[in-house]
């Protein structure tokens, strides 16, 4: 899945400990395999797409 943040703003923590923060105009792309827990700090509005068989195009 691949997301554009338009407003508001999120943290992703992994599975590894390591940490995203995703501010508004942020573009990324999470592969399906990933573990995480969402944290949200200011309500989300994006754009998103879901890929076929996990790749992106």
């Amino acid at each position: 899945m691949s997301f554009c943040v338009m407003d508001g703003r999120a943290e992703i923590a992994f599975a590894d400990d390591t940490r995203l923060g995703i501010p508004p105009d942020d573009f990324v792309t999470i592969e399906p395999d990933i573990k995480g827990v969402w944290t949200v700090i200011e309500p989300i509005t994006n754009l998103y797409r879901y890929h076929e068989s996990g790749s992106v195009e």
